[in-house]
């Protein structure tokens, strides 16, 4: 299911994504109320690390209900932060100094529980994030998932900008087994 050499980061976030699809499925989440519980997550967890975490907001479930089902069955409690702007991806960290400069945004997520098609456009903004961590979250039958994470990976070998040491974590959650296939891709 998962291919290795996370950093901690990283596999904090598998960790807790494992987690989700109990919840998810316990509480009959819609594809929408699963995009707000992944944003829930990952809001949680660069909220413990200290980053601003913003995130949009949807259809399906009130975010607080979602942010409560995630803090207590996902996160063991974790506060997640009530922040429902979205700035240019469905997810991001960020870091900023005293002076109100931006000096970081060291995550960067897509979230997208549509089509392949939906889900490819989505991985394209990631191309153009200069940040540590770039994150696709999507689902499909296991077959598609590999197909797309291929897709995915010739993407960044084709993308002229794209850099030695690049990451990118698709997280696919495969409808059949109900579960993620977790495969970290670091550019050469």
């Amino acid at each position: 299911m998962a291919n290795g050499n996370y950093d901690p980061i990283e596999q904090e976030l598998v960790n807790a994504l494992k987690s989700f699809p109990v919840v998810a499925i316990t509480n009959r989440y819609t594809d929408a109320d699963c995009t707000k519980g992944v944003k829930a997550v990952f809001g949680g967890i660069g909220n413990q690390r200290r980053y601003r975490t913003y995130f949009s907001d949807g259809a399906g479930r009130s975010f607080n209900q979602i942010q409560q089902d995630i803090s207590n069955q996902v996160l063991g409690g974790l506060h997640i932060p009530n922040v429902l702007s979205g700035w240019l991806y469905d997810i991001l960290w960020w870091e900023q100094d005293q002076n109100g400069y931006v000096t970081d945004i060291p995550l960067v997520a897509e979230s997208e529980w549509g089509n392949i098609e939906a889900v490819k456009d989505d991985f394209q903004k990631l191309l153009l994030a200069r940040s540590k961590y770039r994150i696709m979250i999507f689902q499909g039958n296991p077959q598609d998932i590999l197909i797309f994470i291929d897709w995915g990976k010739e993407q960044i070998r084709n993308f002229k900008l794209t850099q030695s040491g690049d990451r990118y974590l698709f997280c696919g959650f495969q409808w059949g087994v109900r579960q993620f296939r977790f495969e970290l891709y670091v550019h050469p």
